[in-house]
């Protein structure tokens, strides 16, 4: 019986691809980190150079030392990035090694319950950050696995240090409300590690009044500060600021937010009123602050024409502070010039409506005629047609595709009705069951509840001859060429008989001269005339008359 050999997994390593001498070092080795404002040098040696080593550092394609040693001063974060050395590049990465697994094991690399990388049947997988950030601080797992044995994993913390910045995955909240007597909390959400501080400040004609550091909750580098003021009274309305800390030099976040009475939610703003169709307005406008009490917001409209408003029977609650809304007014006229416009409300009361906003709805009408429409075939018994969606005229559209041989006045309808997709949207139908080499004519109907414009202008198809089909040129390189090349030895052969044809003619007197004032011969001239089937897909029979 055969060795399968022993399952093994090594350690996951943070290391470097190295290469050139026998070995090569940094010193100091990572993985590390720094705080902006610090400073950092680095010695690269390499071992075994005959002849010595030469050295020189990059950063983004550009040469920052020519030396063995790397000296960074005042570290900012624009020099954030990959650096090499010719002689040891110093790209971090995760790299995973199984030695001696038969078969290869599957590899993954996760962080958390993430997948960052997989790899079948492979001894090493590696995952590479060309800015780590610090979000990606955290644990990072290398699973190995193979069908002899079950998985085993081994784990390591990547560490990434950042100064306080907002959490933009929260919404930043700069204004509260409280009501005289109540109690609020003031917060602020960051990203940060280490962990931050937070201190709080009331801000009073000019004087900066330290009031604690608040409470907070730090999960992984995602941190939140508050400040809770109870029995809020008119002397704790005003402006208060935050300083977020971590021990960085000249890093601190600095934040103001505002303190109101709590009252009547803002003026919506950003409003638009717009018309798609002849019976609808549509209406969009972006939250405010809510004065500390849930707002609801209400829509309002009438027609020029009136001077009674109506309520929009929808009434909409708030989402989060500048998110979006849009709401449509419906069962409108046609032609008509419609005002609208939104009031934010809460508890408290309100501050006042938006300004008015116009919107004209449609005409209703029949549908505009479809636009570039196209008929071929491809085969002996089917035609194709494409067209494209114009306006519906404020009611939905129905198409309708007739089609006749050109042998014959009657027209027959498609049997499939065709439905609107959009706008300027694209249509294709096929038309089926028809006669081989056959010229046929095709126009398209576009009708709602309101009748039709017309029909488009007719399109002619020809099918082909039976059992013939068009091949298309990517399917068959050999066939698309031989075409191409028959074409024009054909057009060649064509010239040549025409040629030698018309000079024996000449040759024999066989031209006629058309007489000119002057009594002379004009210059003979010869007529090809070449009468074509229609039917007969181009075999028609070439004629000379002569003239």
């Amino acid at each position: 019986m055969s060795s399968l050999g022993n399952f093994r997994s090594d350690s996951l390593l943070l290391g470097y691809d190295a290469r050139g001498p026998d070995s090569v070092t940094l010193n100091p080795s990572p993985p590390g980190s720094v705080a902006e404002g610090d400073s950092l040098t680095v010695t690269c040696s390499a071992a075994g150079c005959k002849p010595p080593c030469s050295y020189s550092w990059t950063l983004r394609n550009q040469m920052i030392s020519s030396t063995s040693l790397l000296k960074l001063t005042n570290i900012n974060r624009s020099q954030t990035g990959n650096v090499w050395s010719r002689q040891c590049p110093t790209e971090h990465h995760f790299s995973t090694d199984s030695k001696g697994s038969n078969p290869g094991p599957d590899i993954k690399l996760l962080n958390n319950s993430q997948t960052l990388c997989e790899v079948t049947n492979s001894k090493q997988s590696e995952y590479t950050w060309n800015e780590a950030g610090c979000l990606d601080t955290g644990y990072y797992t290398c699973e190995a696995g193979n069908n002899i044995k079950s998985a085993v994993s081994e784990s390591v913390q990547l560490v990434v240090r950042c100064s306080p910045r907002l959490d933009h995955r929260v919404p930043f909240q700069k204004q509260f409300a409280a009501a005289v007597g109540g109690d609020v909390t003031l917060k602020i959400s960051v990203i940060a590690n280490p962990t931050p501080t937070f201190t709080w400040y009331k801000l009073t004609d000019g004087n900066k009044n330290r009031l604690g550091s608040g409470d907070s909750s730090t999960t992984d580098v995602s941190s939140v500060g508050k400040l809770t003021l109870t029995n809020v009274q008119q002397g704790n309305i005003g402006t208060y600021q935050v300083v977020v800390s971590n021990g960085a030099k000249n890093t601190d976040l600095v934040k103001n937010l505002t303190l109101d009475v709590a009252g009547p939610p803002n003026i919506p703003m950003n409003v638009t009123a717009w018309s798609n169709g002849s019976h609808s307005v549509s209406v969009s406008w972006i939250e405010t602050f809510n004065g500390g009490s849930i707002q609801t917001f209400l829509i309002q409209y009438r027609a020029d024409t009136t001077s009674q408003w109506t309520n929009l029977t929808a009434e909409f609650p708030e989402k989060v502070l500048h998110t979006n809304h849009t709401a449509v007014i419906s069962n409108l006229q046609p032609g008509t010039r419609y005002l609208v416009k939104v009031l934010a409300y809460n508890k408290y009361g309100y501050k006042g409506f938006t300004e008015e906003q116009e919107a004209l709805t449609l005409i209703a009408g029949p549908p505009n005629i479809p636009m570039n429409v196209t008929a071929w075939s491809n085969g002996p018994h089917s035609v194709s047609v494409s067209w494209i969606e114009a306006l519906n005229g404020g009611s939905e559209q129905t198409f309708v595709v007739q089609y006749r041989a050109d042998t014959i006045s009657r027209w027959t309808n498609l049997a499939e009705v065709i439905l609107e997709k959009g706008l300027h949207t694209n249509h294709t139908a096929v038309i089926s069951n028809l006669q081989p080499e056959t010229r046929y004519l095709v126009k398209v109907l576009a009708y709602n509840r309101y009748g039709y414009k017309g029909f488009t202008k007719e399109q002619e198809a020809l099918t082909l001859i039976a059992g013939e089909s068009l091949v298309p040129a990517s399917s068959n390189k050999v066939t698309g060429e031989g075409i191409a090349v028959g074409v024009v030895i054909g057009i060649a052969v064509a010239t040549v008989v025409v040629t030698v044809t018309v000079f024996i003619l000449w040759r024999r007197g066989y031209v006629c001269a058309s007489l000119k004032s002057d009594g002379k011969q004009s210059e003979a001239r010869v007529h090809q005339h070449v009468s074509l089937d229609d039917r007969m897909h181009g075999h028609g029979n070439g004629k000379f008359i002569l003239l």
